[in-house]
C-alpha cells in the first residue's frame, strides 16, 4: 500500500474557532465528522491541514522555541 498524501495536524484549543479563522483566508472544511470528536480539517487549493483538540497535550504557545533560544548566556 503507497502512501497517497500526509498532511501536519495543529493542536489547538479551539478547532472551530481556528477553522473560522482560517476560513477567512479561503480555507474551507474537508473533514469534519462524528468518527474524531474535536477533530476537522481544512483546506485551500493543495494545502490541506488537520485541528485538533487533543487535552492530553500540553498547551504551547508559538514562541515557546524562540524564548528557549534568547533565555541563554549571550554569544560574543
Amino acid at each position: 500500500m503507497a502512501v497517497r498524501a500526509f498532511h501536519a495536524i495543529l493542536y489547538v484549543a479551539d478547532p472551530y474557532a481556528e477553522r473560522d479563522f482560517f476560513g477567512r483566508f479561503g480555507f474551507e472544511t474537508g473533514y469534519e465528522g462524528d468518527d474524531f470528536p474535536g477533530f476537522l480539517a481544512v483546506e485551500c487549493g493543495p494545502v490541506c491541514f488537520g485541528l485538533s483538540n487533543n487535552s492530553d497535550l500540553p498547551q504551547t504557545v508559538a514562541h515557546d522555541g524562540v524564548v528557549r533560544l534568547t533565555s541563554g548566556p549571550r554569544l560574543s
